[in-house]
């Protein structure tokens, strides 16, 4: 796949802060092998806000993943679990960090999966060091992930769903997605039209 549907879904029966989250989808786009449309290294679709229950959000995500072919990443302690149900599950990412499906937004002194995610975002979102560089900030049209990216701190994540969506598509980026011909995860082949 070129690319990942970063979802970070909600509690909806057991809210356990002051702030209601939103279900939050995000779609980024790595590759463009396939599509040939010069787009890479791209946000191209954000969702948040509530349905009637989490089972319509997470069809959302997959219905864009199956759509653009690519990778669904849910945060694991909600989200995998209908992707399993409704037949989607060889298409939820393993954790590079622990191999189980779906990405656990956790802190260890081995793995710090928010750290590493928004060190990817700080990279991605920094101001281009030389002439040619791509300024990636001014390719994000989505007015409330620039709202959320403007206004977050990282201690404000479950104020802040779009960015945790975020994070899952920038890990799945860097550590699944890959620029070669053919990627192997745990037994799910792909083949990837690579540009040699």
């Amino acid at each position: 796949p070129e690319g990942v549907v970063g979802y970070d879904p909600v509690k909806l029966d057991e809210t356990t802060s002051t702030k209601i989250s939103d279900p939050a989808i995000v779609i980024y786009k790595k590759n463009d092998h396939h599509a040939k449309s010069g787009i890479t290294n791209e946000i191209i679709g954000v969702y948040v806000g509530r349905k009637e229950d989490n089972d319509e959000v997470s069809e959302q995500c997959a219905l864009a993943a199956r759509y653009y072919g690519y990778w669904i990443s849910p945060e694991r302690n909600v989200g995998e679990k209908w992707f399993k149900r409704e037949g989607y599950n060889e298409m939820v990412v393993n954790s590079p960090y622990d191999g189980y499906k779906g990405i656990l937004m956790l802190k260890s002194k081995q793995k710090n999966v928010l750290r590493d995610g928004l060190d990817l975002i700080a990279n991605y979102i920094k101001k281009p060091q030389k002439e040619g560089d791509n300024d990636f900030l001014e390719t994000i049209w989505f007015e409330v992930l620039l709202s959320e990216l403007e206004s977050f701190e990282s201690d404000a994540l479950n104020t802040h769903d779009i960015i945790a969506a975020l994070i899952q598509c920038f890990i799945v980026s860097s550590k699944i997605i890959k620029d070669t011909a053919i990627g192997y995860q745990k037994g799910v082949y792909s083949v990837y039209a690579a540009i040699t």
